[in-house]
């Protein structure tokens, strides 16, 4: 196998370069400068305020996860229930497992988050969720 130069290698976009580099920063200083994160389902008849960034992201490939949302894996996010504010009529919370329950949207169906009867303080909110 022939080995790349770092010149090639982000010109073909494996490695980052000094200006990937510095735009990262620069959306990361922007990040910090928000006080509040939007998210929500597909057809946005629901949606949350969520009051900080999430600083944590989990993927799940359980059976439950998978059958949900119709993909390998879900990326999950946790927060504070107080961290968020839910908008909406259609959200319904529905028991979905022997150890928790999960919002969606009446509307579209859209599973928007998780809560486990363990952690009564936490919800883990889907990740794909959130508006960039």
């Amino acid at each position: 196998a022939e080995l790349l130069t770092d010149q090639q290698s982000s010109v073909a976009g494996w490695w980052p370069t000094d200006g990937d580099q510095a735009e990262a920063a620069r959306q990361d200083a922007a990040r910090a400068e928000h006080t509040e994160w939007e998210f929500g389902c597909s057809c946005g008849a629901v949606r949350a305020v969520v009051s900080r960034a999430p600083d944590q992201l989990q993927h799940c490939h359980c059976r439950q996860c998978r059958l949900t949302h119709g993909a390998p894996v879900v990326t999950w996010t946790p927060l504070r229930h107080r961290e968020v504010r839910w908008e909406g009529t259609a959200l319904e919370l529905k028991r979905t497992t022997s150890g928790g329950s999960r919002h969606g949207c009446t509307e579209c169906g859209t599973t928007l988050s998780i809560q486990y009867d363990s952690q009564p303080n936490t919800v883990w909110l889907a990740a794909g969720g959130f508006r960039a």
